[in-house]
């Protein structure tokens, strides 16, 4: 019980250490992550692999169907964009493995080609005035919308970055991340990554990877979840239910992969990329919540991660926004058990 009382009090106080501040992960080796400067910073495609990439960019039916699917055609009529696109994806005989983006297994390739949907683009343009993906909008806002330039889909680049240098820097044994570039559209009139005329080339994880369960996640070690609680909290991964992999040997393989690692609705150039030091706070709050829940009723391993998370720099930064940090702490103790001494 008095455990328990001085815990409350010093987290009233804000005062679970005092950490310098960090540095929010906004850059790759000291040059910061910007529209201008993240298809220089991402590496080029290998030349054995443009090779095949141009031949199939060229073929006809390929041309077609990125030139439908990554403009914005039918601005901002999303419904009406995703309906002709799935025609022409169809059409084409390709199989969609996202539901609001576009993420395809080229035929002839290990690689996947990942595209931000029609609805992900029109709610970053929403948010640049004050209005989140729920609520609603009116007709004056509707008629006002104009297409500005967003960056969802170049954002998986940016993670890519984030968390290479990451896994160097920290010697993630347990991380890997999939090799991934960027590369115009056939239409891209100049060098502009925005959403209107880039896609993601990613290579295919590999094919004895499994999506992670709780069963899987029982069984990884410490070691495993270190790296990971480091990844998520040092990249600010926020959605991960979706792309995180466990192979055959518990080598954790996170990965853009159907919801993928793109920055929340949020890609518009005042925002991009973590330049909203809140938002990233925000998101590293929102991906260990998924963390949490995916650990479910293994109390030895959410008490570790509990532990993992109260000890590392971000938590106890000066920067970390009260609100956010507050909705981390109560989560803490509705989804880890409580030591005896620490119930009142």
């Amino acid at each position: 019980m008095y455990k328990a009382y001085i815990t409350l009090i010093l987290l009233t106080l804000g005062t679970y250490g005092f950490a310098a501040d960090v540095q929010v992960p906004d850059s790759y080796q000291g040059q910061k992550i910007t529209p201008q400067s993240l298809f220089d910073l991402t590496p080029q495609v290998p030349e054995e692999v443009q090779v095949r990439l141009t031949q199939w960019i060229s073929e006809p039916k390929t041309t077609k169907l990125l030139n439908q699917l990554i403009p914005f055609n039918r601005f901002p009529n999303w419904r009406g964009q995703m309906q002709l696109n799935t025609r022409v994806l169809q059409a084409a005989g390709d199989r969609n493995t996202s539901q609001l983006n576009y993420v395809l297994k080229i035929p002839t390739m290990d690689y996947m080609v990942k595209i931000s949907g029609p609805l992900n683009r029109l709610q970053s343009i929403l948010i640049t005035k004050g209005i989140w993906p729920g609520q609603p909008i009116s007709a004056a806002v509707a008629r006002s919308l104009k297409v500005i330039p967003t960056y969802q889909t170049a954002s998986r680049a940016a993670y890519y970055l984030i968390l290479k240098e990451l896994i160097d820097k920290k010697g993630l044994k347990h991380i890997s991340v999939p090799e991934t570039h960027l590369v115009f559209a056939p239409h891209a009139p100049e060098k502009d990554i925005q959403d209107e005329y880039v896609f993601i080339l990613q290579k295919a994880i590999p094919q004895s990877a499994k999506k992670i369960n709780s069963t899987l996640a029982k069984n990884l070690s410490k070691n495993a979840i270190q790296d990971l609680v480091e990844a998520i909290i040092g990249a600010g991964l926020w959605n991960i239910n979706n792309n995180i992999f466990v192979d055959n040997n518990n080598k954790m393989h996170i990965i853009i992969h159907l919801t993928d690692f793109e920055q929340p609705n949020n890609s518009h150039p005042d925002n991009f990329f973590h330049k909203d030091k809140g938002r990233y706070y925000g998101n590293a709050r929102a991906g260990l919540e998924e963390l949490l829940n995916l650990f479910q009723g293994n109390d030895e391993q959410l008490i570790y991660i509990k532990e993992l998370i109260e000890d590392h720099p971000v938590f106890k930064s000066g920067d970390f926004p009260p609100r956010h940090k507050q909705e981390l702490v109560n989560i803490l103790k509705q989804k880890v058990p409580q030591p005896e001494d620490e119930i009142e």
